[in-house]
């Protein structure tokens, strides 16, 4: 009998996990459709910021923190005004039992990932 227990949780855990990394796909979805490299800017190819927000059931971006930041302060200033201009989040969907989760959002010049 506790071997039905144990995988009954671990299936519900995975569920959970599937939930949330849907979650973060539908959040870096809307963040990259408001990354956008201005006109006239021109960067170094290599820049790289990367940027981890908590966002709350609420869909409310809570906090903003560079993991790594590029060494042009405009394009990390574009980096979390992208984030600021994307908020709010969709809210969690009924599954994801959390009351927030962290995201790690890599910003590039030419790209999103």
């Amino acid at each position: 009998m506790r071997n039905a227990a144990t995988t009954t949780t671990i299936g519900r855990e995975s569920a959970r996990t599937a939930a949330e990394a849907s979650y973060e796909n539908k959040v870096v979805d809307r963040v990259r459709t408001y990354w956008k490299k201005p006109e006239g800017a021109s960067w170094d190819a290599t820049l790289v910021a990367l940027v981890d927000i908590t966002v709350n059931r609420n869909g409310e971006v809570v906090a903003i923190r560079f993991s790594q930041k590029s060494q042009n302060d405009k394009f990390n200033q574009l980096a979390e005004k992208t984030i600021h201009t994307a908020a709010p989040m969709p809210p969690f969907p009924a599954v994801l039992q959390k009351d927030a989760i962290v995201i790690s959002l890599r910003f590039k010049p030419g790209d999103f990932l």
